[in-house]
């Protein structure tokens, strides 16, 4: 009976490793998926909760929409760790070599 009682105890205590709030629920995924994690893993899997699992699902839909766009410009807005520079890596990324593309950007981090 005490066995039962800690295992249950143990089984609500999760933490989320990407945002650390607390969580009944938490799902393995892996670190590349999300590299600013709260616990900052590396390599590997982390365990994520309900909510940063379904803000990644979003942000990977949103992000298959743009890159599947034929719209020749794209302005892409968005709060700091959102995925921009992710994001203006894949489209640059997927086009064909010799390709004249202008970026403007207040960063260093995709020249």
């Amino acid at each position: 009976m005490s066995l039962k009682i800690r295992w249950l105890f143990f089984m609500s205590n999760y933490y989320c490793q990407n945002c650390g709030e607390k969580s009944t629920t938490v799902f393995i995924k892996k670190t590349s998926d999300f590299p600013k994690n709260y616990k900052r893993i590396r390599d590997g899997n982390v365990s994520v909760c309900q909510r940063c699992k379904d803000c990644f699902e979003e942000n990977e839909k949103s992000l298959e929409e743009i890159l599947s766009s034929d719209h020749k410009n794209k302005l892409i807005l968005g709060g700091p760790g959102t995925g921009k520079t992710y994001l203006f890596k894949n489209i640059i990324g997927g086009l064909p070599e010799n390709t004249n593309v202008l970026v403007i950007t207040f960063i260093n981090n995709l020249v």
